[in-house]
């Protein structure tokens, strides 16, 4: 690799030409990847995925943004592993805490898959998965938001909106145990056709029961529910103990 000029570690620093040094190939070349080039949007998530697989040596060259604007970072690798008795998560291939807290975030965002009925390896699995990322995030004095994901099973033909909602809040409750070192719950909102058939009163008493489980500390998540069932549902939940939301800009 080529090395970093001597001048330029003078000038800046051990620190300053480490960070240098970041930013090239193997080859010793630097290559920055225009974010805005890529759809015009340099927030767009789609190339910032593409970035996270990029090989070493390769940095993201983002447009400025209100400084005062918080930064969460995903954790979890977007690939979800389903051998046919539940879903497995695991993180990005080179991923660490400390990468995260390296990149100056101010939070660190872990989606875990989990469903009562699945396999009792991919539960104990899963949980020993969060717990470990749970246990380096304080490690580092970094904020975790849990945003458990309910791996709804091919058995669950007969489910309810009842049903649906009570496994919701079923595994909400088990990532609210305290040995898993969540300082905020992502709670998912329920999907379209649940908000459809479930009445308002079963979704009050669902968010009165999710307030229960992590009062002060829960969140509703959108996840790929459309914006106006979310609009729709996130008005309940804030009346009923909800402190924000993870959704689209409005």
């Amino acid at each position: 690799m080529t090395s970093i000029p001597s001048v330029a570690a003078e000038r800046t620093g051990l620190a300053a030409a480490r960070r240098l040094a970041r930013l090239r190939s193997p080859a010793g070349r630097i290559r920055l990847i225009d974010i805005a080039s890529i759809t015009g949007d340099a927030t767009s998530s789609p190339p910032v995925t593409a970035v996270r697989g990029a090989p070493a040596g390769v940095a993201a060259l983002l447009e400025p943004v209100d400084p005062r604007l918080g930064l969460v970072l995903r954790f979890d690798d977007p690939e979800v592993h389903d051998r046919g008795d539940g879903r497995r998560q695991r993180t990005t291939r080179g991923w660490a805490v400390a990468d995260v807290d390296r990149l100056g975030a101010d939070a660190i965002w872990l989606t875990v898959w989990w469903h009562p009925d699945a396999a009792r390896a991919v539960r104990h699995g899963q949980e020993k998965f969060v717990e470990i990322v749970g246990h380096d995030a304080a490690h580092h004095q970094l904020p975790l938001i849990v945003a458990p994901a309910v791996d709804v099973r091919p058995t669950a033909g007969d489910s309810t909106p009842e049903r649906e909602l009570a496994i919701e809040r079923h595994v909400v409750g088990r990532f609210a145990d305290p040995r898993f070192g969540a300082d905020v719950i992502a709670v998912p909102c329920p999907p379209r056709r649940v908000v459809a058939e479930a009445s308002i009163d079963h979704l009050r008493q669902h968010f009165v029961q999710i307030d229960q489980l992590v009062a002060g500390r829960w969140i509703l998540s959108a996840d790929d529910v459309p914006a106006d069932t979310f609009a729709e549902v996130a008005d309940v939940a804030d009346d009923l103990g909800s402190i924000g939301v993870a959704g689209p800009a409005t």
